[in-house]
């Protein structure tokens, strides 16, 4: 049981840390492109 929650916490946090990688790539896009839209 022990070793198969430490599995899973190590699976959630690399998920966790792809998809927010993820999100902030999205993120920095869409402000950037919002700002050239403003301008």
């Amino acid at each position: 049981m022990d070793s198969f929650e430490k599995e899973k916490m190590e699976f959630l946090h690399y998920y966790f840390g792809k998809t927010f990688k993820m999100y902030k790539l999205i993120q920095n896009r869409v402000i950037k492109s919002y700002f050239k839209v403003r301008r």
